[in-house]
């Protein structure tokens, strides 16, 4: 793995946890909530993978970067 993605999946991870704590008791009253968790979670583990082609690499890191700012975006 390289340095941005250890580091990614460190932050991603983090922030998981930290979101779970935040929100688990509105988790198990709106699915939408555990929706957004769980895509949350799916992102994370998409900086292990080893990506070879340029294409899905930009593909990967502008989701990435979308449910990042939505994950930012939704508690304002």
């Amino acid at each position: 793995m390289k340095n941005y993605q250890i580091i990614g999946f460190t932050l991603c991870t983090f922030g998981n946890i930290l979101l779970i704590q935040q929100m688990r008791d509105y988790i198990f009253i709106a699915p939408i909530l555990a929706a957004q968790v769980i895509i949350w979670i799916c992102c994370s583990i998409l900086f292990c993978v080893d990506i070879s082609s340029r294409e899905l690499f930009i593909a990967i890191n502008t989701v990435l970067v979308i449910v990042g700012l939505l994950g930012i975006l939704s508690p304002i």
